[in-house]
């Protein structure tokens, strides 16, 4: 299972729409920070990663199976942004 900062994303899938979800904590419902939909045919699904960035709230748009990679894809994004806040 791929992993952000550490802690094991869980996917839950329906068929056509399936989401990344971390573990609640306490009586919390799961944060899903990733969500993602099937294509036609049934292929590498497009998905939208929303994730924390200071106070803002950074889109990343990916593949299924780029999911693995989430973490670099978004280190890689906020570098990009404090570069061009310069």
């Amino acid at each position: 299972m791929p992993a952000w900062r550490g802690v094991e994303l869980r996917k839950v899938r329906d068929g056509v729409f399936w989401r990344y979800e971390l573990p609640p904590k306490g009586s919390n419902v799961s944060p899903t920070p990733v969500n993602c939909s099937a294509l036609a045919d049934r292929g590498n699904g497009l998905c939208t990663a929303v994730l924390p960035y200071d106070d803002l709230v950074l889109s990343i748009h990916l593949r299924d199976s780029q999911i693995p990679s989430l973490e670099a894809l978004y280190d890689d994004a906020v570098s990009k942004l404090k570069s061009w806040e310069r």
